[in-house]
Parts: structure tokens; C-alpha cells; sequence
């Protein structure tokens, strides 16, 4: 037989079958092993980001805005690592744990936003409302009440007893409750105050005005007030009156 006549036998297809299955374990296998060693990373840096959050919304609380913004950025940027990355561009097959590592980036990112607003108002406010700049102020205040709205629907979805982060750790379930009554109740009142400055009429403020030489049970002796007429945010005019008046 010639080299041009001479043809080799194809491979018997039981070979074929187990060379595939050989293949499919394989990749299975390696698919288990680095879906387990990122899960792991991943739950590690879920337990630090959760005590930056806890300690941001802490310092939120206190009005401690510059801490508070510095605490959500670690907490966020925990899941900003190169596993993440690259968990990122696999979360398809990982169901809700990509996407609880999305939320609580935006989770951190509103935080960041609240925290800036609150620095924001905490250093012009009362220059704002003396400019006639009551439109900056209400702004803010709207921007914190949407962001406050956001937090409180991701909250749900992150950290309630069936929530997505539970997939990393159990102890994120103990920070919902807390959160969403701190939030309810501070979207609450921004509500109100938002909706209470935020009309065409002018508003009054009555600050009562004492005088510590002379000491009373309430801290001194309360011989006048100020009228403050407030517009959408701006200082329209104060009077000063004697008590008695």
C-alpha cells in the first residue's frame, strides 16, 4: 500500500466519549474550585465593608459629614478589588450574589451622596439662605430625600432576612431593621420640610431670644424673639421684638 492509498482509522467513538467527559469534569471541576475560592474573598471583604457602613451610618447620625462620605467610599471600594472585577464579568453565573455586590455599591455610592449634601448644607446653609439662594438649599435637601428613597428600596433587597447579602454573611440581616427606621424617619421629616418651605406663600420662624446673665430654669431670661420670614429656602427679612410686644 502507498503513502497516497494509506488512510488512518478514525478513533473508536467510546474514545471520543470518554476524551469529552474527561474535558467536562475538568472544566466543572476548575469552574467549582474558583467559584468557591472567590465566594470566599467575597464574604471577607463583605464582613469589613459591613463594619465601614455601620460605622458611616453611625457617623451620619452624629452629622459627622466628612467621615460619614470617607466610611461609605471603604465600604464600597471593599468590593472595587480585582476579584471583584472579575467576579463582575462572571456575576451571570453566580445568580444574586453579582447582583447583591451591584446594589450594595449603589448602597454605598447613595451614601456617599447623602453624606456630601448634609457637608454641603452643614458649611453654606445659613450663607444660602442670607443670599437669597434658597433654591441651592432646596435642591440639596430634595436630592437627600431621592437618595434616602433609594437607600431605603436597596435596603430591602440587601439586607432583610432573605436578602442578597445573606448569601455572604447572616449579620448583614441585623443592620436592616435599623436602617430602614433611621431612614423612614428622616424621609419622613424631610418630607414635611421640604413640602412646608417649598410653596410660593412666605413662611415665618419664630426664634425666642434669652439672656444668659439673667439664669432661668430654661437657660436665661427670655426678653425677645425674632420673626424670620423664610421663601423656598431663602431669608427674606428678620424682626427683632420685645416679649412683651
Amino acid at each position: 500500500m502507498t503513502p497516497d492509498t494509506y488512510k488512518r482509522n478514525p478513533l473508536p467513538r467510546y474514545i471520543w466519549i470518554g476524551v469529552i467527559v474527561l474535558v467536562a469534569i475538568f472544566v466543572l471541576s476548575f469552574g467549582v474550585v474558583y467559584y468557591r475560592s472567590i465566594s470566599e474573598k467575597l464574604a471577607s471583604t463583605a464582613s469589613e465593608s459591613l463594619g465601614e457602613l455601620k460605622s458611616g451610618i453611625d457617623d451620619l447620625k452624629n452629622l459627622e459629614a466628612v467621615r460619614a462620605e470617607q466610611k461609605f467610599k471603604a465600604a464600597g471600594g471593599s468590593f472595587n478589588q480585582g476579584v471583584s472585577e472579575l467576579f463582575f464579568k462572571l456575576k451571570f453565573f453566580f445568580g444574586a450574589a453579582g447582583s447583591a455586590i451591584s446594589d450594595f455599591k449603589h448602597f454605598s455610592n447613595y451614601g456617599v451622596a447623602i453624606a456630601q449634601e448634609i457637608g454641603f448644607l452643614q458649611d453654606g446653609i445659613f450663607n444660602l439662605a442670607l443670599n437669597h439662594q434658597g433654591d441651592k438649599i432646596m435642591s440639596s435637601l430634595k436630592n437627600i430625600a431621592e437618595a434616602l428613597a433609594e437607600i431605603d428600596s436597596l435596603g430591602a433587597a440587601l439586607f432583610s432576612n432573605d436578602g442578597e447579602l445573606n448569601y455572604f454573611s447572616e449579620d448583614f440581616a441585623d443592620l436592616y431593621l435599623p436602617v430602614k427606621l433611621n431612614v423612614e424617619s428622616v424621609k419622613k421629616f424631610l418630607d414635611s420640610l421640604i413640602g412646608w418651605l417649598d410653596v410660593d406663600s412666605t413662611r415665618h420662624i419664630m426664634v425666642l431670644l434669652e439672656n444668659p446673665s439673667e439664669i432661668r430654669p430654661g437657660g436665661g431670661f427670655l426678653g425677645s424673639y425674632a420673626d424670620v420670614s423664610l421663601n423656598k429656602g431663602s431669608i427674606e427679612n428678620i424682626e427683632i421684638h420685645d416679649i412683651n410686644d
